[in-house]
C-alpha cells in the first residue's frame, strides 16, 4: 500500500514546503488562540500496550480515544487490539486475529472504534476491512461509494477520485461483553470508504434508545473540498448517521462533516437537551469544535448541515469560511476564498475554531467536557500536530467563542507540556474516564492521564511566553514532525 504513494511523495513534499510558509500569511483564518491563566493538572494513571503499524512515512502507533465501558475503560490500538483498564491494570479484550470471519484487516485503522451502551454489557466495534463478511454481501445494509462523475477533461474522462486505491469497508458489529471478553459478534452494516488521505471519520456513540451515532468521512484524498457527496442526503459519506443495530438501516442526522473521530454525549445539568460534542479536523483553514442538540439530531426530518462539501452555491464551508474546490493530494489546499456571514442561514457554524497560526499543520482532537474535572473550563481540546491544549469558557450553546491556551502542571505542580511528557510530538486523544472525569491519552507513548482544573492560587506562577527565537526553534522541529505524520490524520 505504501509503495502506491511513493511516486507522488516528492511532488507532495514540494507542495508542502511551499504551503508551510503560506499558512503564516493566510488571508482568511480564525481568530488567534489567546493566552490565559487557565491551569490544568495532569496526573499519570497508566500505560497501554501497542504495536507499530504502517504509516505514510514509516511505522507509527495509531491509538484511538479511550472509551468508558461500564466501570472500566477500553483502550484502542487501531493497528492491533482492544484492551480494558479496570482502574488497576490493563488486560487484552480482543486482538485482530479474534475478529469475525470474512474480514480482511490489512490497514492501520483495522479496529476503527468502539462504543458501549450505558449498562456496559453491549459493545459495538467498527472494523476497517478490504472485504465484506459473507452475511452482509448483497444485503441492503451494505452501502457503497458514489459512482464516478461523467464528463471529459483535456486528459480524458473525469478521474474517479473515490477509487484511487482499492476500497475498504467500515464494518459494524454488536458484541456481548461479560466484563472480560467480547462474545457473540453480530454483523450490522458495512459502509464503503477509501482510506487514502485519512478522511475516514469513525466517531461512534450509543444513544440512550440503543441506536448508534456513527460519523463517516468524505472518503477522499486531502486537497479537495469534499465534492458533492457530503451534501447528498442519499449518500452515507460525510454524515452523522443514526444506525439501527437490529437491521443496519440508517437515517441521516447531520451532513457536511469532514473527519470526525470522537464523540461525547454531554448530559445537561438543566432542562436543556443533551448535547453531542465533537471536533472536525479541517483541511487548510479551520479546525472546528461543535456541539449540537441531540433532539435536533433525532429530528431527521430536518438534517443539520455543518457545511462541508459543495452546496448549491458551489462552495464548501469550513468553520466560518467558504472553501474553494482544491486539487487532490495537494497539501496547500483547498484554500478559503471568503468569509461566510455569521450566522449563515441553513448552516450550523462551529462552537469554536482555531487555525494553523504559522504552523505547517493543525488537526483538532477532543473535546472533553467534565463538570467533575473543570470549573471555569466549559470544554477542553487540542491540536494533534502541535500537541497543544486549548479550552473554552463560554456556554456550549454559543457560537464561534474565544479559544484559550491552557497551562499544564504535573503532579508536583511544575509547569509542563504534552510535548515534554511525550518526549516529542504527543498526539493527544481526549476522553472521559468511567467516573466522568476528564483524561488524555498520548498516542506516541500509550500513557494516559487524568486532567483537573486548578486555581491560580494553588500553583507556581506561570512563566512569560517563550522568546521569539525559542518559538522559531520549536516551529522548525514541529514542521519536521508534522511532515512525518500529518497524512495519517488530515
Amino acid at each position: 500500500m505504501l509503495k502506491r504513494f511513493l511516486p507522488n511523495a516528492l511532488a507532495i513534499a514540494g507542495t508542502f514546503l511551499v504551503s508551510g510558509t503560506a499558512a503564516i500569511g493566510q488571508e482568511f483564518a480564525p481568530n488567534p488562540v489567546r493566552d490565559s491563566q487557565l491551569n490544568v493538572k495532569i496526573d499519570y494513571v497508566g500505560t497501554m500496550p501497542f504495536v507499530l503499524g504502517p504509516g505514510f512515512f514509516g511505522d507509527a502507533p495509531n491509538l484511538g480515544s479511550p472509551v468508558p465501558v461500564g466501570d472500566q475503560l477500553f483502550l484502542l490500538d487501531q493497528n492491533d487490539a482492544i484492551y480494558r483498564f479496570d482502574n488497576n491494570s490493563v488486560s487484552e479484550v480482543l486482538q485482530i486475529n479474534d475478529a469475525p470471519a470474512g474480514l480482511t484487516l490489512d490497514n492501520r485503522q483495522s479496529i476503527l472504534n468502539v462504543a458501549a451502551n450505558a449498562a456496559g454489557n453491549k459493545v459495538f466495534v467498527v472494523y476497517t476491512s478490504s472485504t465484506v463478511p459473507p452475511e452482509l454481501v448483497g444485503q441492503n445494509s451494505t452501502y457503497t461509494l458514489p459512482d464516478p462523475l461523467s464528463g471529459e477533461t483535456p486528459d480524458g474522462p473525469v478521474p474517479d477520485v473515490y477509487r484511487l486505491m482499492p476500497s475498504h469497508f467500515q464494518v459494524m458489529y454488536e458484541y456481548n461483553f461479560d466484563g472480560e471478553k467480547l462474545l457473540n459478534p453480530k454483523a450490522i452494516a458495512a459502509f464503503e470508504t477509501q482510506i487514502i488521505g485519512g478522511h475516514i471519520g469513525g466517531a461512534l456513540e450509543v444513544l440512550p434508545d440503543g441506536r448508534l451515532l456513527f460519523a463517516t468521512g468524505d472518503a477522499l484524498p486531502f486537497g479537495l473540498d469534499g465534492r458533492f457527496a457530503p451534501q447528498d442526503d442519499n449518500s452515507h459519506l460525510s454524515k452523522i448517521l443514526i444506525v439501527n443495530p437490529d437491521n443496519g438501516s440508517f437515517q441521516v442526522a447531520a451532513k457536511g462533516v469532514r473527519n470526525v473521530q470522537h464523540f461525547q454525549i454531554v448530559d445537561s445539568m438543566s432542562d436543556e437537551p443533551h448535547l453531542l460534542g465533537f471536533a472536525d479536523i479541517g483541511s487548510f483553514t479551520a479546525e472546528e469544535v461543535n456541539f449540537v442538540s441531540l433532539l435536533d439530531l433525532y429530528n431527521t426530518d430536518e438534517i443539520e448541515n455543518f457545511g462541508w462539501g459543495r452546496n448549491s452555491d458551489g462552495l464548501a464551508r469550513e468553520g466560518t469560511f467558504y472553501i474553494g474546490s482544491g486539487v487532490a493530494l495537494d497539501l496547500a489546499g483547498p484554500m478559503a476564498v471568503a468569509n461566510a456571514p455569521e450566522p449563515e442561514s441553513g448552516f450550523l457554524q462551529p462552537f469554536a475554531q482555531f487555525g494553523r497560526e504559522g504552523a505547517s499543520f493543525a488537526a483538532a482532537t477532543g473535546p472533553v467536557v467534565s463538570s467533575l474535572s473543570f470549573d471555569l473550563i466549559s470544554s477542553l481540546f487540542g491540536d494533534l500536530s502541535r500537541s497543544e491544549v486549548f479550552a473554552t469558557t463560554a456556554s456550549l450553546t454559543e457560537k464561534n467563542v474565544p479559544v484559550f491556551r491552557v497551562n499544564l502542571f504535573d503532579s508536583m505542580l511544575n509547569q509542563t507540556s504534552l510535548f515534554e511528557l511525550a518526549g516529542g510530538r504527543a498526539d493527544p486523544r481526549f476522553f472521559n474516564f468511567s467516573d466522568g472525569t476528564a483524561g488524555v491519552l498520548l498516542e506516541t507513548t500509550g500513557d494516559f492521564y487524568r486532567l483537573t482544573e486548578m486555581s491560580n492560587s494553588s500553583i507556581k506562577s506561570v512563566p512569560e511566553p517563550a522568546s521569539t527565537s525559542s518559538i522559531v526553534i520549536f516551529a522548525v522541529f514541529g514542521f519536521v514532525s508534522a511532515f512525518k505524520r500529518k497524512t495519517n490524520q488530515t
